[in-house]
Order: structure tokens, then C-alpha cells, then sequence
């Protein structure tokens, strides 16, 4: 019950909500809101009694519903206002991240051929030390060609500009190629593998690009946030219509309180940022918008400091879905 108390208390937190927004309380929809409900049950009620009364004036009443409506019409053109500021203001927030992700992926994409011509010994030999923080360059490099890459996604999944391709697909096959690109770094992070794939399993319909990015998201979390020397166990299995990807670690697992929010954008649970694991808080709000746009599902469960266990499904692949691709 308390905890029921304290979710209602949290839905009512006027000023905690303008806050957030970061607009002064007289511009914060969720205070006008309550006044606007507020002034129109008062003005209901003023207006019954004085209706009923046989000693005040038609005109005097119809001159109060007139000054209560137009009290009315000011507060509610205040809450237009309002929510327009907040549109354009994240309007020009995702314009910004667009246009700046643009612009950084042309140089951050010549640094990465820069640096991948001098580690390959083209422009001369080098020696372990050079080599050694060269390779460390070209990894930040990466690191924040995917953010690039990713902010890019999230202005175009908020804007619903995101194209999908949806075609026939081995999920098996696209798990298996995933695993043989982060081998390298799977090794690094001193996890061990282990696949269990049910099977002959049907093709799935979907978009590859972006379930493989899903697939390197998941996968990548659960190395990240394992112990060393731990164990992540993936599965594939078929689940009545769906084709099910699944991704069991034992590592941090998520606290209770943060799971509510774990598929927001640029929410990080506080237990990775104490071991200080790098993440943006980004991969898994682009999974989830991805899968449930491909018809699929995703969730998690998880326990703090016993891992965790993510998943997603998606639809097979049916002969009607082989026709509307022809079509």
C-alpha cells in the first residue's frame, strides 16, 4: 500500500514535474492543469446556487459564468502556449543532436581510416608502444562513432523517420555472425560464451541491420556488466508465432527501483556507474523501438548482483508475409 501511496505522490509532484520540464510553475502544464479543473468545479457550483436563487439577478449570473469562462479561456490558452514551448523546445533539441551528429560522423570516420591505415604498417612499421596507444585511439574512435551513430537513430526514431526493411531472415544466422564480430572483445572483457539454438528454426521477418544491432546491444550489455571469469548464456529458441532471441547473465543484474526505467533514453541504473562501466544509456531504447516496430516484443528480468535475463521476439515468417513482400 505504501508503495502505491508513494507512485501517487510522484504523479502529483507539481513542482517536481515543472522542474523536469525546467519552465517556471505559471507555464507548467501540469499546474495548470489542476487550476484550470480547480476554477471549473467552482464556477459550476457558484453558478448552480446562484441559479437556483430566486434573489440574484439572471444578469448578474450570466455576467459571472461570462468572467468564469473567460478565466477559463486564459488558463487554457496559457497550457496551449505551454505545451507549444515544450514542443519547440525539443524540436530544437533533436534538430541540434541531428545536425551535430551529421557533422561529426564525416571526420570521426576519416580519423577511423587514418588510424586503421597506420595499425596495418602502410605507412611504415611501427613499434608495440606506438602500436599500443594507436589501437587505444582507433577504440575511442569507435566508441564514439557509435554514439554518433546512435544519436543519429534516436532523432530519427523520434521524429519517425526510421526505415525498416523488412525481409526473410535466419535470426540463427544473424546471432551467430554477431558473436563472430564481438569475439575479439568478448575475449577482452574475460566472459566465456556459451549458444543453445533449438533446432530447425523458422525465418523471421525483419529488418537484419537493425537486429543485429539489437542482437550486439544485448549482447554487449551482458559482457559489459558481467564479472570476470562469468558466464553469458545465449539461447534462440521458437515460442509459438515468434522466434525468440534470449541472453542470460550472472552479472550486476538491475536494481528494483531502476527497472521501471531501463528502456528510456540516457537511463543508466546507479550500480553501473559505481563500477564505472561506459555506456550512453542509448541501446536499449533503440532495441526496444526497433523490435516492437518489427511486430516483436522485448523485456528483461532481472536481480541485483545475481544478472540478468533479456529477451525479444520476433513474428515468423508466414507464407501471407512472403506475398506482401512480392506485392
Amino acid at each position: 500500500m505504501s508503495k502505491l501511496l508513494k507512485i501517487f505522490i510522484q504523479q502529483f509532484n507539481i513542482v517536481s514535474a515543472c522542474k523536469n520540464y525546467r519552465v517556471k510553475i505559471w507555464q507548467c502544464p501540469n499546474f495548470l492543469f489542476p487550476v484550470m479543473g480547480f476554477i471549473t468545479i467552482l464556477g459550476m457550483l457558484t453558478t448552480y446556487y446562484l441559479g437556483i436563487s430566486n434573489d440574484i439577478d439572471p444578469y448578474t449570473v450570466a455576467l459571472m459564468v461570462l468572467g468564469i469562462s473567460t478565466i477559463l479561456f486564459l488558463i487554457g490558452h496559457f497550457i496551449v502556449a505551454s505545451f507549444q514551448m515544450l514542443a519547440e523546445t525539443n524540436q530544437i533539441k533533436s534538430d541540434f543532436i541531428s545536425i551535430a551528429s551529421h557533422q561529426l560522423r564525416a571526420p570521426l570516420s576519416s580519423l577511423k581510416w587514418s588510424l586503421e591505415f597506420l595499425l596495418d604498417g602502410r605507412a611504415g612499421e611501427l613499434g608495440d608502444q606506438q602500436k599500443h596507444y594507436l589501437e587505444m585511439s582507433r577504440q575511442d574512435n569507435v566508441h564514439m562513432i557509435t554514439l554518433v551513430n546512435n544519436l543519429l537513430d534516436v532523432s530519427r526514431i523520434e521524429a519517425g523517420l526510421m526505415d525498416l526493411v523488412k525481409r526473410p531472415l535466419s535470426l540463427k544466422d544473424v546471432v551467430t555472425e554477431t558473436l563472430n564480430d564481438l569475439a575479439e572483445y568478448i575475449k577482452s572483457q574475460n566472459v566465456t560464451m556459451e549458444l543453445k539454438i533449438d533446432g530447425d528454426l523458422p525465418e523471421v521477418l525483419g529488418d537484419r541491420e537493425k537486429i543485429k544491432m539489437c542482437v550486439q546491444n544485448l549482447i554487449d550489455n551482458a559482457a559489459k556488466y558481467s564479472l570476470a571469469g562469468g558466464k553469458v548464456v545465449i539461447s534462440i529458441i521458437q515460442n509459438k508465432k515468434f522466434v525468440e532471441f534470449n541472453v542470460q547473465d550472472g552479472g550486476l543484474g538491475i536494481p528494483k527501483k531502476a527497472q521501471k526505467g531501463i528502456f528510456q533514453k540516457f537511463y543508466r541504473a546507479e550500480n553501473t556507474k559505481s563500477y564505472s562501466v561506459n555506456g550512453s544509456g542509448l541501446g536499449l531504447f533503440i532495441a526496444r523501438s526497433n523490435i516492437e516496430a518489427m511486430g516483436g516484443q522485448i523485456g528483461f528480468d532481472s536481480t541485483e548482483n545475481h544478472g540478468s535475463h533479456f529477451w525479444f521476439k520476433l513474428p515468423i515468417n508466414s507464407p501471407a508475409g512472403e506475398l506482401n513482400l512480392k506485392k
